[in-house]
């Protein structure tokens, strides 16, 4: 069950031609339960001879909170050396709070035939009785100072430089309780002042159609994750690069890129069995990458294809499990395709469209050496304007109802093993005035 309700606004105020200011609000609350269960077993490998998992667990979780978040912006226009360039700056502030309530119910007595199992065979708990319960709350206040410009050296050749200050506190509360013990605590507050986030990046028009570039900037991203005295780790932090080619054809109806990337990140939370908590370490790298092409080829025919290659790699050793050299993230597929197709019928038949695609990935596998096959799923749809106000479409996802498993970090022999989307058929109707 989820209930979300948001309210927003926008105002907007032009000093001159040349300059504006906006200011925008944003509140958005909601709430979610969410009661699930499944059979499991890390220790037992199935066969005719030994069918049976021991043990099933359900778990029903009632998570909430809210965000509240204003911003002003101010972009405009100055002239320096003859030339005439853009400034821009915001101003933003925002509030998150979100609370988590999660039960546990085990029941590891009871038996279930791992050919034969369905989910309704499992019978539901009294979930107002958890063999364990644990509330958790978080509260982030961030506030931050966006400056930069594009300096225009030239027609051809783009400067764009600035930075954002960042300045954010967060609050943890939490408390467990189940059969054996009980505990709570509230972690010390993390403030972290005066961080400074540069990005830098040139453009150069090479002709009116393309457009080289290359970009630099930092990462700092705030974390709820708590170590073995209940601390909040340190901010993420790391660099990101980035250099490409744009290119517009056909009287910019199509748009092709081309992107190399190359991401370092350290500080990321590591979880700690023995201790039962995370630490910030380690530093990983990855690289890459993407080309896109866009837009209209033909008159009413409009495609999408996009290849995406990945490598990332553990540049230090962290733990016992992680290796320096070793892929970092082996359940993201190193090579990813996507192509989609749409053509809208000419003549009498122009009210009718028709769509298709296909998404690839190569094989990955897991922390715990659980490999999964490459696959490609198929897509279609057709749509019907009956007028130009209402559109009816029929959408179908995984023609072949092809079986595969999503891309999970933790798969075990025996748990966070989850089927993709079975085959699907969508009717859709879409109403505009």
């Amino acid at each position: 069950m989820l209930r979300k309700r948001s309210v927003f606004t926008e105002l907007e105020h032009y000093f001159n031609d040349d300059w504006k200011v906006t200011g925008k609000f944003s509140y958005t609350s909601n709430s979610v339960m969410t009661r699930m269960g499944g059979a499991s077993s890390t220790s037992t490998v199935l066969s005719p001879s030994s069918p049976n998992i021991a043990g099933h667990i359900s778990d029903r979780f009632d998570n909430g909170g809210y965000q509240i978040a204003g911003s002003v912006n101010l972009t405009g226009k100055y002239h320096l050396f003859g030339r005439s360039h853009d400034l821009f700056g915001t101003l933003s502030l925002s509030k998150e709070h979100m609370s988590s309530t999660e039960g546990y119910y085990d029941a590891s007595d009871a038996f279930y035939n791992g050919y034969t199992f369905r989910p309704w065979m499992i019978a539901q708990p009294d979930w107002e009785s958890p063999y364990w319960r644990a509330n958790y709350r978080n509260s982030f206040f961030q506030r931050a100072l966006q400056l930069g410009t594009r300096y225009n050296f030239t027609d051809k050749w783009h400067l764009i430089a600035g930075g954002r200050y960042t300045n954010f506190t967060h609050y943890n509360l939490a408390d467990e309780h189940n059969l054996r013990r009980s505990r709570s605590w509230l972690t010390s507050t993390k403030t972290h002042r005066g961080k400074v986030v540069p990005y830098l990046g040139l453009t150069w028009d090479v002709m009116p159609e393309s457009s080289l570039y290359a970009s630099y900037t930092e990462i700092f991203k705030p974390q709820s994750y708590r170590d073995e005295n209940h601390r909040t780790l340190d901010p993420v932090t790391g660099t990101n690069y980035e250099a490409g080619l744009k290119q517009t054809w056909f009287d910019r109806r199509l748009n092709t890129s081309v992107a190399l990337f190359r991401i370092t990140q350290k500080n990321r939370p590591i979880y700690d069995s023995d201790v039962n908590a995370y630490h910030a370490e380690g530093l990983v790298r990855s690289r890459g990458v993407d080309f896109e092409i866009s837009g209209e080829v033909l008159k009413d025919w409009n495609v999408f294809l996009g290849y995406t290659f990945n490598k990332s790699e553990y540049r230090e050793t962290e733990g016992r499990r992680y290796q320096k050299g070793g892929n970092f993230s082996l359940h993201t597929p190193k090579h990813m395709f996507r192509l989609y197709t749409s053509y809208r019928l000419p003549g009498a038949a122009h009210a009718w469209t028709l769509g298709g695609g296909v998404s690839a990935q190569t094989n990955t596998s897991s922390l715990y050496g659980v490999k999964r096959g490459g696959y490609a799923i198929y897509n279609a749809n057709v749509q019907y304007d009956l007028n130009k106000h209402c559109r009816v479409s029929l959408i179908g996802s995984n023609l072949t109802d092809r079986k595969y498993y999503y891309n999970q970090r933790v798969s075990t022999s025996g748990m966070n093993n989850y089927y993709g989307e079975p085959r699907s058929l969508w009717l859709k109707v879409d109403l505009k005035y």
